[in-house]
């Protein structure tokens, strides 16, 4: 795995486990928003990919909520993102 891919995986596990994009972006030198965007980005691909849709609400992707199913989603992006 290239190294940004890495680096996107690890900021959207961050999020989900509960730092806030603030810190994380300054972390990693990025903003807010950019975060939020990867954290979503990721968890897309991953969800689309293990075929989770089923298991999550309709609004899943919004962070408050994406939070309440860290585990699932942790799990996923790590399958997924290997």
């Amino acid at each position: 795995m290239d190294e940004k891919k890495e680096r996107n995986k690890m900021i959207a596990i961050k999020v989900l486990n509960g730092a806030s994009a603030s810190s994380v972006g300054k972390e990693y030198g990025i903003s807010t928003a950019r975060v939020e965007q990867i954290t979503f980005r990721v968890c897309l691909h991953a969800v689309k990919k293990k075929k989770l849709r089923d298991q999550l609400p309709e609004k899943w992707f919004y962070l408050r909520n994406a939070r309440q199913y860290k585990d699932l989603l942790i799990n996923a992006i790590v399958d997924y993102w290997v």
